[in-house]
């Protein structure tokens, strides 16, 4: 997903279901980089490709999230623990 939209991981790992409307995906504004309070939700249009792939992390999908984590850490939190020499719990 991060290659056919060139969203941030962060967005993309925290990808819910009702973000996506008639095939637009609403980043929430949690998920954008920015200084707080100068930042806003944008909207990304989705291919066919990006539609087909989240059509497939339907039967994945925990809690509306659509690349759920086996661990309570989102991936992006576990490859920094991985670069810094800290253990995954």
């Amino acid at each position: 997903m991060l290659m056919l939209t060139g969203v941030r991981s962060d967005a993309v790992n925290n990808m819910r279901l009702e973000q996506i409307t008639q095939g637009i995906w609403t980043v929430p504004v949690e998920h954008v980089k920015g200084r707080k309070g100068f930042t806003k939700p944008f909207r990304v249009p989705l291919s066919d490709e990006a539609l087909r792939v989240i059509d497939l992390a339907r039967a994945i999908e925990q809690n509306g999230y659509l690349f759920p984590k086996q661990s309570w850490r989102p991936a992006e939190q576990d490859v920094h623990a991985q670069r810094h020499g800290r253990a995954r719990p």
